[in-house]
């Protein structure tokens, strides 16, 4: 998968859920959330290789088991982009300041932002 039709994917998911973080119980960003929301990197990953032990700590995708990684597309090409976009969900509090840090990411990838809109 490229890094667009990655970026694409993410935003569409993230855009379909209004661009809400998706959080734990206790308030930590989570690949998968309350009320079936996802984060960006949780868009990317099938649900039959998900387990609820990726969101107990602060797992960043470097630190999901291969398998996991080559599940959703992520090999050491394309490892930093998703790690970019992972760090962009985590930081966009409210829905229009993730949307402008996906707008920014991929502007620094040269990526269309068609996707990254509210």
């Amino acid at each position: 998968m490229t890094n667009q039709e990655m970026f694409d994917k993410m935003c569409q998911g993230l855009r379909a859920q209004g661009w809400e973080q998706s959080r734990n119980e206790f308030a930590k960003c989570s690949y998968r959330g309350k009320n079936g929301l996802k984060c960006a990197a949780g868009h990317l990953m099938p649900d039959d290789v998900y387990q609820t032990a990726f969101d107990l700590g602060n797992a960043t995708v470097s630190m999901l088991p291969e398998r996991v990684r080559t599940a959703m597309g992520v090999d050491s090409g394309n490892l930093l982009f998703v790690s970019s976009a992972q760090s962009a969900h985590d930081s966009g509090y409210l829905p229009v300041e993730m949307v402008q840090r996906f707008k920014a990411l991929a502007e620094k990838y040269g990526l269309n932002d068609a996707e990254a809109h509210l």
